[in-house]
């Protein structure tokens, strides 16, 4: 068969190189891997401390960003902490770009006085986002085909009234 074949033709070719260092099959290559594997368990151990202590960095970094925003209002950094909790417990939790994110949005589409309210509201309806509570001093959104139709109706209801 031909994979038959290619086992051959691979096996021949494996021959007629020299020995590499190391590749011998006696008591000296034994030594030789186990040291290897060895080293590389080594590595992998040192790797994984590594990638540890990062990310243990990073959500120090991320822990941070809640803190410094909310500064000395201990109450809204335990609203920001509590939206953190209930996305992890929705299972989608907040990445660092989200947190970041999340507090631009605040600063620039929600008023001071009602970031706890609003995080408060998407706590307690299990939202991803945050958005203004009713009656914050939110702008004014463009009107839509229907808000037009609607207006145009009540001026034809006047006109026949």
């Amino acid at each position: 068969s031909s994979s038959a074949q290619r086992m051959r033709t691979a096996r021949a070719a494996q021959k007629s190189l020299p020995p590499a260092v190391g590749v011998t099959f006696g008591a000296q290559s034994a030594k030789m891997c186990a040291h290897s594997d060895g080293e590389k368990e080594i590595e992998k151990r040192e790797k994984s401390k590594r990638v540890e202590t990062e990310n243990r960095d990073k959500r120090k970094k991320t822990a941070d960003a809640f803190e410094s925003f909310a500064g000395d209002d201990a109450e809204l950094l335990s609203a920001l902490r509590d939206f953190e909790k209930m996305r992890k417990q929705i299972k989608r939790p907040l990445t660092d770009r989200a947190k970041t994110m999340l507090i631009n949005k605040l600063k620039s589409e929600i008023p001071q006085r009602d970031w706890i309210r609003a995080l408060e509201n998407s706590i307690m309806n299990c939202w991803q986002g945050v958005f203004p509570p009713d009656g914050s001093d939110k702008p004014r959104q463009r009107s839509t085909a229907m808000d037009d139709l609607r207006t145009l109706h009540e001026l034809f209801d006047e006109e026949d009234g």
